[in-house]
């Protein structure tokens, strides 16, 4: 059935070719959760009789969503909607729940703790203070409601005043920031650092992650700065390989 009656291709000369039109129909439809994950896309006939198309030209616009990891043929079932990950370009500062929002999804906090604990010597070299230093330590675990995509071990020095009233942060932590702190981190913190590094869940990342042991994990390592030059936060997350890409523009 369709889902999108008036939609006609542009069949002009300076057009996009045939079958990345239907891509881009296709995935309006995914990002608008008129195809959800888990349903099963039209046949290439269906498809083929609804735009009035070759075979083929179906074929390689289903093959494009293929090769993006947005749709999985299935032998004896058809082509399946993939669950959407979340992209995040790490050329800027973004905020997790912007991201989400950016592909239709609503950020969820399923778990907050929060401390002040001693830096550490790991710690107290990337904000630049002495291991003996107290630092604020916030552990959060965020996805959507149906799953969690990261764990965020996040670490502000004192003096930048962050409360440590846990059910503050539940939602964004850059707002919460900017709310209680008064920066105003779209504008006064900039990405400094990220490096990253592909890992194995063990026990306790796959239970927080609610992954399998030994499925694959992206550890990041991440630090960013105020617009006087210092660091702001430094944080170590580790996201789900099957939710989460990461981006940069060059």
């Amino acid at each position: 059935m369709n889902k999108e009656e008036n939609f006609e291709l542009d069949n002009s000369k300076d057009a996009q070719p045939l079958y990345l039109q239907i891509k881009d129909y296709i995935l309006r439809q995914i990002n608008e959760n008129k195809y959800k994950e888990g349903d099963i896309l039209p046949s290439e006939l269906e498809f083929q009789k609804q735009f009035k198309v070759s075979r083929i030209t179906v074929r390689n616009a289903i093959n494009e969503l293929v090769v993006d990891e947005l749709v999985q043929r299935a032998r004896g079932k058809g082509t399946v909607v993939l669950p959407k990950k979340v992209t995040e370009n790490i050329s800027h500062t973004s905020s997790f729940s912007e991201e989400l929002a950016s592909r239709g999804l609503v950020a969820y906090t399923s778990s907050v703790k929060v401390s002040n604990v001693r830096a550490g010597s790991y710690v107290a070299e990337h904000l630049g203070i002495e291991p003996d230093d107290f630092v604020v330590n916030i552990q959060r675990i965020r996805g959507t409601k149906e799953y969690p995509i990261v764990y965020a071990d996040s670490y502000f020095t004192l003096d930048r005043n962050l409360p440590v009233d846990k059910d503050l942060y539940y939602n964004s932590l850059y707002e919460t920031i900017k709310k209680y702190c008064g920066i105003d981190w779209k504008t006064e913190i900039l990405r400094h650092s990220d490096s990253f590094e592909s890992i194995l869940a063990d026990d306790n990342l796959a239970e927080k992650l609610q992954i399998k042991p030994g499925m694959p994990v992206l550890k990041r390592v991440s630090r960013t700065k105020d617009k006087n030059g210092r660091i702001f936060e430094f944080a170590i997350c580790y996201y789900r390989g099957d939710k989460f890409v990461c981006s940069v523009e060059f």
